[in-house]
């Protein structure tokens, strides 16, 4: 009866609600990949920033990206991002921006922060990086970057054992001053 149709309606409802570790891990990714560092060293979602006035970068962009998709379903990443005090969830859920626009200084001011190191060890898994430069200073952000020319999107085994055989791969690391 009336009973029935109210349970249902909880375990619908509950169905909706993301748990909130995953919520703030959602966060903390999406975070990143507004910040300084991200944004002042890869271009992807600048090119949506600066097509838009206020800065918005489609929802669908952003849900598109695979740590995210492994994460979340699209439906509710407007709801997870709206918990963030760095962001800003347009009122439709359909694009997001930072808080505080990125600007050329940002830009600049992190880019004169990034080292860059050249023949890395054979073991140079991000853990085993972090270890090593931050013996020098203290590490914000490290990226291992791939020597031109070079096809890594072959899968896994290609990918390491072009690490393993290319001593050129360069670590960047944007110091904390």
């Amino acid at each position: 009866g009336e009973d029935e149709g109210d349970a249902a309606a909880v375990v619908d409802n509950a169905q909706l609600v993301l748990p909130e570790e995953l919520a703030r891990r959602v966060v903390k990714q999406v975070e990143f990949y507004f910040s300084d560092v991200n944004l002042a060293t890869t271009d992807h979602l600048m090119k949506y920033i600066t097509k838009d006035p206020d800065g918005f970068v489609p929802m669908t962009v952003v849900a598109s990206f695979r740590k995210i998709r492994e994460l979340i379903d699209r439906s509710l990443l407007p709801g997870a991002l709206r918990t963030s005090t760095e962001l800003v969830v347009s009122d439709d859920g359909k694009m997001v921006r930072r808080r505080v626009p990125f600007s050329d200084v940002d830009a600049e001011e992190v880019q004169s922060r990034i080292i860059v190191a050249e023949k890395l060890p054979e073991d140079h898994r991000y853990q085993n990086l972090m270890r090593i430069f931050s013996t020098v200073g203290s590490v914000k952000s490290i990226r291992t970057c791939y020597p031109q020319g070079i096809d890594i999107s072959a899968g896994k085994s290609s990918r390491i054992e072009m690490l393993f055989a290319n001593k050129a791969a360069c670590f960047c690391g944007v110091w904390n001053c």
